[in-house]
């Protein structure tokens, strides 16, 4: 019988003495679900934060962020229904009776949200709403700023009849394009065009078992402004992860796994592919 991870240990090396410090802990329920987390400085001698998740039914009940000497920073507690979250209250340290921020959301009968709405201190923050096809697309978002009035009306088709004529109210459109090769791998295009008709665009190539390989990110002027690469294992998993900008390579992560294929060491290189940081996990059950 398999044994169940337990404690996630991260550690990061020392550039001086070649040695690792401890600089998370997580510890995991028999879900594999995170119930405390501890964030550690001076190398991980003494606790900077401690966190606590509460679970039921596999869904997050309260989140409790403290400082080492036990005083709370802030209480997040959700509220579901039907497994959906239906509302999300934080408290900050100043007043944990009185949610300083809230979030209340509603779904259709299909399961899909419908309206996302903050609040701040009782008063309304923001309030997205959601309209969907009935094939369970979505075919626009509405915004709302804190006067509850409409800002910005998002659309969703690659081909738009027309402009809706409201020049208090800013149009926006998505448009996401699939091309898909012999082989079978395909780049997904995703272009955003603002109320300006300025359109910036998103680009993903995959290989034919859908594998992410390389993303690139051009902007109003059709200017690459980065680019990232992905190389995997036999076991599909990310080994090499490449970050470009319009310059040039910024710096490479290469990444382990052991032989359960559970991801054990990482280090990062910077554009002259000199090591900058490595770190790696443990594991215990």
């Amino acid at each position: 019988m398999e044994q169940k991870i337990t404690e996630v240990i991260e550690s990061s090396k020392d550039k001086k003495t070649g040695e690792y410090f401890k600089v998370n802990d997580y510890k995991l329920n028999n879900s594999g679900r995170i119930i405390e987390y501890n964030q550690f400085k001076q190398k991980g001698k003494k606790v900077k934060l401690n966190i606590h998740c509460d679970f039921q039914n596999n869904l997050m009940n309260e989140m409790r962020a403290q400082k080492a000497n036990g005083d709370t920073i802030y209480i997040t507690r959700y509220t579901y229904k039907n497994n959906k979250e239906i509302r999300r209250d934080y408290f900050d340290k100043n007043k944990l009776d009185v949610p300083n921020w809230r979030l209340e959301n509603q779904y259709n009968d299909s399961g899909k949200l419908i309206v996302s709405q903050s609040f701040r201190k009782g008063k309304l923050n923001y309030r997205y709403e959601y309209e969907f096809y009935p094939n369970g697309s979505k075919k626009e978002t509405r915004y709302y700023n804190s006067k509850n009035k409409l800002k910005y009306r998002y659309t969703y088709e690659c081909d738009p009849k027309g402009e809706l004529e409201d020049k208090e109210v800013k149009n926006r459109n998505y448009c996401v394009k699939k091309d898909v090769k012999n082989d079978g791998s395909f780049m997904e295009i995703s272009e955003y065009k603002n109320e300006k008709g300025k359109v910036t665009k998103y680009i993903r190539y995959y290989s034919s078992d859908t594998l992410l390989t390389q993303s690139e990110n051009y902007n109003f002027k059709g200017e690459m402004n980065y680019k990232t690469a992905y190389q995997y294992n036999s076991n599909k998993q990310v080994i090499k992860h490449e970050n470009f900008n319009k310059k040039g390579l910024i710096y490479t992560n290469h990444f382990e796994y052991n032989s359960q294929g559970i991801f054990t060491k990482g280090s990062r290189f910077n554009k002259k592919r000199k090591a900058t940081y490595e770190w790696k996990f443990d594991y215990k059950n």
